[in-house]
C-alpha cells in the first residue's frame, strides 16, 4: 500500500469530524433532538468497527466474544471516552490492504459525523472557523497517530527510505 494513498484515505477518513461540525452548525434547531442519540450512533459505529477488525483477521471465537465482552463494558459505561487514538491501530491494521482500507476509512468517516457534532452541541457559541479548528484539536490525534504507525512501520519494517 503506497503511502500517499494510505495518507489520504486517513485525511479522508478524519474529515467526517469536520463534516459532522458544520453539519451541527448548520442544523442548530435539530441539535438537542439529535444529542440524545449520537452517542449512540458512535458507539454503534465503534462495536461494529472492532467487529469488522475482528472477523478480518479471522481470529479464534474464544477471543472474539472476549473482546466483544469488553468493548461492550466499556460502552456501556456513562462516561464518553474518545476512540480515536484506538481508531487509529485499527486503521493502520486495516490499511495495510486496499479492501481493509476502503472498509475502516468509511466506518472512521461515520464515526467522525455524531463526534464532530456532539463538539459543536457542547460548545454552542461557536462560529464555523472555530468549530473546526476545536473539532480538529480535540480528534486530531487520529490522523497523527494513523499516519505516524504508518511512517514508522515503512522505515522499519519494509526498510523504505524517505528521501
Amino acid at each position: 500500500m503506497s503511502f500517499l494513498i494510505y495518507s489520504l484515505s486517513a485525511v479522508i477518513a478524519f474529515s467526517g469530524v469536520i463534516a459532522g461540525a458544520v453539519l451541527a452548525l448548520n442544523t442548530r434547531e435539530e441539535m438537542p433532538t439529535a444529542s440524545k442519540y449520537l452517542p449512540l450512533m458512535q458507539s454503534i459505529i465503534f462495536a461494529t468497527s472492532v467487529a469488522v477488525f475482528l472477523n478480518y483477521f479471522k481470529l479464534n471465537i474464544a477471543v472474539r466474544i472476549l473482546v466483544y465482552a469488553a468493548v461492550i463494558f466499556v460502552l456501556l459505561k456513562k462516561q464518553r471516552l474518545n476512540f480515536y487514538p484506538a481508531l487509529a491501530a485499527l486503521f493502520f491494521s486495516l490499511g495495510q490492504s486496499s479492501q481493509g482500507l476502503f472498509t475502516i476509512s468509511a466506518l472512521v468517516f461515520l464515526y467522525g459525523l455524531p463526534a464532530g457534532s456532539l463538539c459543536v452541541i457542547h460548545n454552542k457559541r461557536m462560529k464555523w472557523p472555530e468549530a473546526v479548528w476545536k473539532v480538529s484539536k480535540k480528534h486530531g490525534a487520529f490522523l497523527l497517530a494513523a499516519i505516524l504507525l504508518q511512517l514508522l512501520y515503512a522505515v522499519f519494517v519494509l526498510k523504505t527510505r524517505l528521501i
